[in-house]
């Protein structure tokens, strides 16, 4: 993925080597102007498509991929399950979340980007844990509660809808505040969101915002580190003195994952 950095390198790159082109070629002032446009847009849009192929987006597994299999049909979900892949979740992922479930009790648990994990953890912990799951997209956080519905589990666990907002753009503060305020010590904080396709590091405030809210033994998941915007976001974190009282721990999982565990004293 490109980062931050060269992004805008590529857009200023492209966008004078179209006005250049356009003046050899003998173009009016408006024709260059018109020719600085679209290669600002054809520079974006470069941009945009790296990016994406770079994170290694697939297509959904089937519901009949071996890993999808083990992991749901151990669960007590309900066809059609929950769709991996894609903008979701992997497999391995879900697993991560369920094997740290294990390590300690995890009766509160906020998510940061919900679908899968979500239907997984409700399903495998039962109402004895609460989860809030956010979203910064309304259609998704419908799509995320109908399959709740689908599957029974909406008593224990809310999703929130918390439009971007604010500088550095992250979720509605408020609001993700309010909540976790209403969850109680966070046991499990999961960061899988927001998107990272305009921002490559959009997850970065995550910290910043929900320390103070975690629990004296909490853990902290941090999804897609194979990026490099999770690795720089990771970075900025320690530089800032975020990760003090952590045993940091990677994951080497189709796209990388990063636990966090908060010592107890």
């Amino acid at each position: 993925m490109l980062g931050q950095g060269r992004a805008p390198l590529v857009v200023l790159g492209v966008t004078v080597m179209s006005v250049i082109g356009a003046r050899l070629m003998g173009a009016s002032p408006s024709l260059l102007i018109a020719a600085g446009v679209i290669g600002a847009l054809l520079g974006l849009a470069i941009v945009f498509v790296r990016r994406k192929l770079r994170e290694g987006l697939t297509r959904n597994l089937p519901a009949d991929h071996p890993e999808v299999v083990a992991l749901c049909s151990r669960l007590p979900l309900r066809e059609p399950w929950p769709r991996f892949g894609g903008w979701a979740i992997l497999p391995d992922f879900a697993e991560l979340l369920l094997e740290l479930t294990k390590e300690r009790p995890h009766a509160c648990i906020l998510e940061l980007g919900g679908g899968a994990s979500t239907q997984v953890l409700a399903a495998a912990l039962g109402d004895s844990t609460r989860i809030v799951s956010v979203e910064a997209e309304k259609r998704f956080a419908d799509d995320l509660r109908d399959a709740l519905t689908h599957q029974e589990l909406t008593d224990h666990v809310e999703v929130l809808d918390a439009a971007m907002s604010g500088t550095p753009p992250w979720y509605d503060r408020e609001r993700v505040q309010s909540a976790a305020e209403r969850l109680g010590p966070i046991d499990l904080l999961v960061v899988d969101g927001p998107s990272t396709a305009l921002d490559a590091r959009a997850r970065e405030p995550a910290m910043p915002e929900l320390l103070s809210r975690l629990a004296p033994d909490a853990t902290v998941v941090l999804d897609d580190t194979v990026r490099e915007g999770e690795q720089a976001i990771v970075e900025a974190w320690r530089e800032q003195g975020l990760l003090e009282g952590f045993e940091v721990e990677q994951r080497p999982l189709g796209r990388g994952a990063i636990v966090l565990r908060r010592q107890s004293t």
